[in-house]
């Protein structure tokens, strides 16, 4: 089951999860607390069609009187367009800019037709995506992750939380150029480590893996090997937990181990790229570490994908 929670412009984003879904039946909660039960067969100029039981005739809803829709079937992965307009609650929209002015962009898309979008509720917009295959989304059991240490919690829109000093580690089945995103967010001041392509499931013993983290010094990437306890620093940046006054950020890590190279952007923004000049990277495990025995940390929206061929995409 998926839940959509939505308003204005914000429908854009539950369509095209819609479009992506094999079959359509779904609840509607509209914002009065009444709920309506059927198959959804279009979204069309923010108004919902539902095919449902209560009326011999499919229902026209208005897209502004829905608090949210639930999906009783899983989603697959169906992405056409080149760019990726993302908005600011967060919401990614595959798409094709027609223009764009001081005011609005104006899009075409394969699931929803053409919309004209307000530019103060976009976040960023990248150009030059092509189809990247989706090796893992963080919506399995944490019985699926082999090592899990300290106090971890999984709950019902995904969100991973750890209360105390833990690790959560597991091996996938990663590409040669990958990318990395994923929602961290925190209680007092985190003290927050991020292992991967590691060549095994340890948080802090020497082996050959980069290491991201974020702290109240700041963000820091390393690059460790299995002869260098220390690590490497490959970048650093300014950006401390103080300055996020909502407790909470998105992590975009974008690694080309073809060519020894990691890009980080942080909240859709580029920090910086970095150069690997150590032997190429070959692991595949994945590493959360909370460093904090005190302090909450929260990982949400989870996901790895194939890195566009090892090209960095436009912004």
């Amino acid at each position: 089951m998926t839940t959509f929670k939505h308003t204005n412009i914000y429908l854009l984003a539950t369509l095209y999860a819609l479009a992506a879904t094999s079959l359509h039946a779904a609840s509607i909660e509209l914002n009065n607390g009444d709920m309506l039960s059927g198959e959804i067969s279009s979204f069309r100029s923010d108004t919902l069609t539902l095919k449902s039981d209560v009326s011999h005739e499919p229902l026209q809803i208005d897209g502004s009187v829905i608090k949210r829709i639930i999906i009783n079937e899983k989603p697959k992965e169906k992405e056409v367009h080149s760019e990726r307009l993302t908005l600011l609650n967060g919401d990614t929209i595959p798409c094709d800019v027609l223009s764009l002015n001081e005011k609005h962009l104006n899009i075409s898309t394969w699931y929803a037709g053409d919309f004209t979008i307000d530019r103060s509720q976009i976040q960023s917009i990248k150009f030059g995506v092509s189809n990247q295959r989706v090796i893992y989304r963080g919506n399995d059991d944490l019985s699926q992750w082999p090592t899990r240490q300290g106090s971890w919690s999984k709950s019902e829109d995904h969100t991973i939380t750890s209360r105390a000093s833990g690790t959560l580690a597991r091996a996938f089945e990663l590409p040669n150029n990958l990318r990395i995103s994923y929602n961290l967010s925190w209680k007092g001041t985190p003290n927050f480590a991020f292992r991967f392509c590691g060549v095994n499931k340890s948080a802090t013993t020497k082996q050959d893996t980069y290491e991201f983290t974020f702290n109240s010094a700041g963000m820091q990437l390393r690059r460790f090997t299995d002869t260098n306890n220390y690590g490497a620093p490959l970048g650093n940046a300014p950006l401390k937990p103080n300055s996020y006054s909502t407790r909470s950020l998105k992590l975009d890590f974008h690694i080309n181990r073809d060519d020894g190279m990691v890009t980080l952007y942080v909240d859709g923004r580029k920090i910086g790229s970095w150069p690997d000049q150590f032997k190429r990277s070959t692991g595949n495990n994945i590493i959360f570490n909370n460093r904090s025995s005190k302090n909450e940390l929260c990982i949400k929206n989870f996901v790895i994908t194939d890195l566009n061929d090892g090209s960095l995409p436009r912004h």
